[in-house]
């Protein structure tokens, strides 16, 4: 018996490729979206650390998708 090969659509596959690109857009815009959040939260007494991280990542995107999955903490100053 011959094995049989089974032929892939490559109209299925295109629509596998852009479900793809669109979990990663949204995967990537709730980053954004909660870094702006996370900016919205801060304090803004010093140091500004978090809060100028934050703000870049408003206007430039890619750090704004990094930095809304991660904690940034500023050190608190000992009185």
């Amino acid at each position: 018996m011959a094995a049989q090969t089974k032929k892939y659509n490559m109209k299925d596959n295109n629509e596998v490729h852009e479900l793809i690109q669109l979990v990663i857009v949204v995967i990537l815009a709730f980053g954004w979206i909660l870094n702006i959040i996370e900016l919205l939260k801060c304090d803004f007494e010093p140091s500004y650390k978090e809060e100028v991280i934050r703000t870049v990542g408003v206007f430039v995107p890619p750090i704004g998708f990094v930095c809304g999955y991660i904690e940034i903490s500023d050190p608190r100053p000992s009185k």
